[in-house]
């Protein structure tokens, strides 16, 4: 099956196998059978595994190859700037790729800051997540205001590091972490309604959290929001939702800080998906389309007027830095990003195909009773179903079938939520999308509760069916 492996190496290979990948990834590969062991090339939409099947990877690896596979103006890009220098230490040299792109971010945000802005480069969403609330926290010390306390939402996920684990709202993040930072206050979701549309918004629920706070709102920081609630299920937030809370923050002072790093870069058919509300918020994070998954890189802005706040040469202002950060193959591949969302017209692809996405998951509503509803916009939606049936008797049939068919799938299963996520590289193309859209709805059509393997999974069903 790996003939490219020498013999030798065979144990140490299956060694790795079991023991250094993603526990997870593991798991989950062990019990479907469908599910492609190793993935050996990737070409456009698609992922090939080691025995040459083709899979249509449904969720643009993870949320971050938005311009597809074997791109090689992308990888020529990363590679013409490694061959000339392929490090630059951030904390003493600046390299001309950096340079360029930090220009480029600036220059995006205009319309949201109404300023230029200070960009951190790092190498994840988690550490430019990480980076944000070191900024905010800094600036409120070299105020000599005590704000330590961060709002979020409730379900939110914003990274795997310590703080960016502390402040996400789905509670696995949490417990592994211990809640390390504690500060935290967690603010009801825009799908805390009855779900059953993607703009569902509970303004009740806001308005009665900001009213009846624990702490005074001055004792805040920062208050961190995603433009559309990814892991709670992909709710996009309601202009009314999003206005107050940005009124809120600028009542007191509190810093706004936005979460694009799986929104941003098109995916929502916008350079940033916040920026169609109107609002100006005082920082952005960004990482995953940054590059398209080409390169390891993140970047925090924020606002240029805040930058006197957390620079200087005292005890108050910020100690910050990666040494890997702004790499200048990465921050070239990025530059590179900038030039082809333009060129493939990205944005109002997107828009205008998401439109055949959303018309299309919409019939499987219909057409399936165990599918509860359809939520998101643009290239990044879900698929709910029905919380009446153990989730991992539909995650597994799902898989299964999908696998079979060619399909990559991504289900998403927490205590409180069951979806399907459908979120592709962002040049898929109208007949991709179709055929891939005509899979789904082959499996949707012959999914009930007698098609799944109960007796071969965990067989509980919920009291709610009796």
């Amino acid at each position: 099956m790996y003939p490219e492996l020498d013999e030798r190496y065979l144990p140490i290979f299956y060694t790795m196998r079991k023991d250094w990948l993603h526990f997870y990834q593991m798991d989950f590969v062990q019990e479907h059978s469908n599910y492609p062991k190793i993935i050996t090339q990737a070409q456009g939409c698609y992922v090939i595994d080691s025995d040459g099947k083709y899979y249509f990877d449904s969720l643009s690896g993870a949320f971050c190859v938005n311009l597809g596979y074997g791109n090689t103006e992308l990888l020529d890009a990363g590679y013409e700037a490694a061959k000339k220098i392929h490090f630059a230490s951030p904390f003493s040299v600046a390299n001309e790729h950096a340079i360029e792109l930090a220009d480029k971010i600036s220059s995006s945000l205009l319309k949201i800051f109404n300023q230029e802005s200070q960009v951190f480069f790092t190498n994840s969403g988690s550490e430019a997540i990480d980076t944000a609330l070191k900024i905010a926290l800094s600036i409120f010390k070299k105020q000599g205001e005590n704000r330590k306390f961060f709002i979020s939402m409730e379900d939110s996920y914003h990274g795997t590091t310590f703080g960016a684990a502390s402040i996400s709202g789905y509670e696995g993040c949490r417990i592994q972490t211990g809640n390390l930072y504690k500060e935290v206050l967690f603010a009801p979701n825009s799908s805390s309604g009855p779900p059953y549309s993607s703009q569902i918004t509970d303004h009740t629920k806001l308005d009665v959290f900001l009213n009846n706070l624990s702490i005074h709102p001055k004792e805040i920081a920062g208050f961190i929001i995603e433009p559309t609630e990814n892991s709670a299920g992909n709710y996009p937030l309601s202009q009314r939702f999003i206005t107050t809370i940005d009124r809120f923050c600028k009542k007191y002072g509190i810093l706004l800080i936005v979460d694009e790093v799986i929104t941003g870069f098109g995916r929502l058919g916008y350079q940033w998906g916040i920026e169609e509300y109107g609002i100006e918020p005082d920082i952005v994070v960004s990482a995953k389309g940054l590059t398209s998954g080409y390169e390891s890189l993140g970047a925090t802005a924020v606002k240029k007027s805040l930058e006197m706040n957390f620079r200087g040469d005292d005890d108050s202002c910020l100690m910050h830095g990666a040494t890997f950060g702004g790499r200048p193959a990465a921050c070239a591949v990025a530059n590179k990003v900038f030039a082809l969302q333009s060129q493939y017209d990205i944005f109002n692809q997107v828009k205008t195909k998401s439109k055949l996405i959303e018309n299309r998951l919409r019939e499987f509503e219909d057409q399936c009773s165990l599918i509860r509803h359809i939520s998101g916009k643009g290239f990044l939606w879900s698929i709910h179903f029905s919380d009446s049936i153990d989730g991992s008797l539909i995650n597994h049939h799902i898989t299964e079938k999908l696998c079979a068919l060619g399909i990559l799938p991504s289900l998403y299963q927490s205590r409180k939520a069951q979806f399907l996520e459908f979120a592709p590289p962002l040049v898929t193309t109208e007949a991709e999308l179709n055929d891939v859209l005509d899979k789904y709805q082959f499996v949707f059509k012959n999914l009930t509760i007698d098609s799944l393997p109960i007796g071969q999974q965990d067989n509980r069903i919920y009291e709610t069916d009796i």
